[in-house]
């Protein structure tokens, strides 16, 4: 007989004793303290006094309702109660100093939530933040929910809660706690749209409504702490199996204001919340709270050392003495009842077992998220449909391997194993991101949340995996931030751009408005008008005229509209026509033009004779700018397997070698160009114009003095 079916002989034969000796003593007086106002929320425990479960082990219990203003936690601690309904705040509690312990769990999920009206003010979560909110005694769920979406307390207006909905249907506060048992059917009678914030919804998966006491209790009333827990749980069992009998004795003597359709949604969300079907009331996991303990130590609720053991309940002397039982009853009735309730309970528990193991394999295989369970060895050994969708394997193509052949690298399987490690020997959930392979060879970006499977027994057996895709999630992100950085630059661009165009207008104007002047007054005196100022107007205009050419080019190859119209052109003519241009220009500047191949006069190559036409004027200007006016320009130009190359070499400063790469950008000038005009767009042109000719340019300060731009472009684009 394993030690379940021990356990429930144990309490067959302390319901027996307690009775036998109950019948010649006086009942002992116990106090419950619940935590809201009388509903079917408590309902085991009215089954278990009205039906004679606490009398039949020795115990007289007062349901006492809870008010606005009354702490069940502090009312169990200063004596005024025996025993308490509580949140997953008692571990707060216990880490401030009170000696609260855990006796059982009755909601295996916590139906604890934030409720607010739904209108065009209030529409996420984030909505509340400096609105007032109602908030009940034991809501610590609620502000580690609101700390994990990055809202701090101080962040909302906290008000204390009248256990009722009438300031918020008025709208005095935003938001407020609630049970999804009880608020949301009151708002559909009202007929009112409302949406619910639930901290399960971002994985805070709290237990609900807990029976504790003291360790004090426990320590000086073993025998009475087993018996009221034992008494308490069996009528749980009974209320969740005779909903319209406790229903109707709720009505009845304990809330006759509540009505029978509100009693009765009550009760079948509770039934969702306790898992009636496969759960036993009373049934905790330690692995369970020590992951609650997590998320408050994550939220710094809790502090990192906190102990969980003492916090829950063990009972580990024997609950009875048989002896006087067999003395009072007889060893044939003892054997006669153990047997029948052995058999009526291993029927049930079996029954139990194959609901359970249905619903377990449908939940498994039914998830939207891919679920993969390890046994001790490490291997695949449960893989639903999502499983198989993400990584593409079958089933029975995946069922036994290890799950490193899920991961692409060495350094990921070592973390893995790591992880999986730590899941079946700290027995807590793990999340990490890492890198994995699909059966096609894709490489795509998962979130794994890993942690200990359990067994019947409470032990650990195995690993669950739960995997998240994140590739997308990741792409988006990663595209976000590009743009992020490129409107960045955008701006930066803009804003030295309207700097550069108004330095760029303003002197050229400047120069020809006083030189108009200087034009009016030799004409006033009818004097002739001097060439130099002539000249002078003349170099303002070209000056003005060379920047809005490369603002238009510039502005041309950051759209999508640019084509290359190459087409056969004459080499030489190409550079006679550049050079003459220059000439014509500077006239006092020398440009030397070397050409040691001496190529043919009829050579040509199949470029877009524009292009490379702006493209060497940009050069040759920078050049002569840069360069001291009794200094020459070289131009050379030679033929190579590759291409044609053409270099451009000044008399200036030459340029510091950090700001090589950087001088092919919109608007940067070399930092030794100080009182020298220019846009900082000649060599982001120069580059462009190569790039699409697929050529490639490079910059190289002269051993003997200047820069050196050198350009090799293929014969045919």
């Amino acid at each position: 007989m394993n030690h379940r079916y021990w356990r429930f002989f144990l309490i067959m034969m302390l319901f027996a004793k307690v009775g036998f000796v109950a019948a010649s003593s006086e009942l002992i007086p116990v106090k419950l303290q619940l935590k809201w106002l009388h509903q079917f929320q408590f309902a085991g425990y009215y089954a278990s006094v009205e039906k004679g479960f606490y009398k039949d082990v020795g115990l007289d219990v007062t349901l006492i309702a809870a008010n606005a203003e009354l702490d069940p936690v502090s009312e169990v601690m200063s004596g005024n109660a025996d025993f308490g309904v509580g949140t997953s705040e008692l571990l707060l509690r216990r880490a401030q100093g009170e000696k609260v312990v855990v006796l059982g769990v009755i909601f295996q999920y916590s139906p604890l939530v934030l409720i607010a009206k739904r209108d065009k003010v209030f529409k996420t979560l984030y909505d509340i933040m400096q609105q007032p909110i109602a908030i009940e005694s034991g809501s610590s769920e609620i502000v580690a929910y609101l700390k994990s979406r990055g809202i701090e307390v101080h962040q909302v207006e906290i008000e204390g809660h009248d256990f009722y909905i009438e300031k918020l249907i008025k709208g005095e506060i935003a938001a407020q706690t609630a049970y999804t048992t009880t608020e949301p059917y009151l708002m559909d009678q009202l007929g009112i749209e409302y949406q619910l914030f639930s901290p399960r919804s971002v994985g805070i998966d709290f237990y609900g409504d807990n029976l504790f006491t003291t360790e004090a209790m426990i320590a000086n009333r073993p025998q009475r702490v087993r018996a009221f827990k034992a008494a308490s749980l069996k009528g749980w069992e009974y209320a969740m199996t005779h909903p319209e009998e406790i229903i109707e004795l709720i009505k009845k003597k304990y809330s006759p204001h509540s009505s029978v359709e509100a009693l009765r949604y009550e009760a079948q969300e509770m039934a969702h919340l306790m898992k009636v079907d496969v759960i036993h009331p009373g049934y905790m996991n330690e692995g369970r709270w020590q992951s609650i303990v997590n998320v408050y130590t994550e939220a710094k609720m809790l502090p990192n050392d906190f102990e969980l053991d003492p916090f829950l309940y063990s009972d580990t002397e024997s609950p009875i003495d048989l002896t006087p039982y067999y003395i009072a009853i007889g060893l044939f009735f003892v054997v006669l009842l153990v047997a029948l309730g052995t058999l009526i309970y291993i029927f049930r528990i079996k029954k139990q077992l194959m609901h359970s193991r249905h619903n377990y394999q449908n939940m498994l295989e039914l998830a939207p998220l891919p679920f993969i369970v390890l046994g001790k060895d490490k291997g695949i050994c449960e893989w639903n449909q999502a499983a198989q969708q993400l990584f593409g394997w079958q089933k029975d193509e995946i069922l036994g391997c290890r799950i490193t052949r899920l991961f692409d690298d060495e350094p990921v399987h070592d973390n893995i194993e790591k992880a999986l490690k730590s899941a079946l020997e700290r027995k807590s959930f793990i999340s990490q991101v890492n890198n994995n392979t699909t059966q096609s060879g894709e490489t795509i970006q998962c979130l794994w949340h890993i942690g200990p499977r359990y067994n019947l027994y409470n032990q650990v057996d195995g690993v669950i995996c739960i995997v998240k895709d994140m590739t997308e999630s990741a792409k988006l992100e990663r595209a976000l931030k590009q743009s992020k950085e490129d409107a960045e630059q955008t701006l930066a661009d803009h804003q030295q751009f309207l700097s550069m165009a108004s330095h760029e207008f303003r002197t050229p104007l400047a120069i020809i408005s006083q030189n108009v002047q200087l034009i009016l007054l030799h004409m006033k005196n009818n004097q002739p008008i001097p060439q130099k100022v002539l000249d002078r107007i003349n170099r303002a205009i070209t000056r003005t005229t060379e920047f809005m050419d490369k603002v238009y080019i510039a502005d041309r190859f950051n759209s999508d509209a640019w084509q290359l119209n190459a087409s056969e052109i004459v080499l030489s003519q190409l550079f006679e026509s550049v050079l003459e241009e220059h000439h014509s220009l500077f006239p006092a500047r020398t440009i030397v033009f070397q050409n040691p191949d001496n190529f043919e006069k009829c050579m040509t190559v199949y470029w877009d004779g524009d292009l490379i036409q702006v493209a060497l004027n940009n050069l040759l200007s920078n050049a002569i700018k840069y360069s001291p006016d009794d200094l020459d320009i070289t131009l050379s130009v030679s033929r190579t397997d590759e291409g044609i190359k053409i270099v451009v070499r000044d008399q200036g400063d030459g340029i510091d070698a950090k700001l090589q790469n950087k001088l092919f950008g919109k608007y940067v000038r070399s930092n030794k160009v100080s009182g020298t005009t220019g846009t900082g767009m000649g060599l982001y042109i120069v580059n462009h114009i190569v790039t699409l000719h697929h050529g490639t340019i490079s910059l190289l300060n002269h051993p003997e003095g200047g820069l050196e731009v050198s350009v090799l472009l293929p014969f045919r684009v």
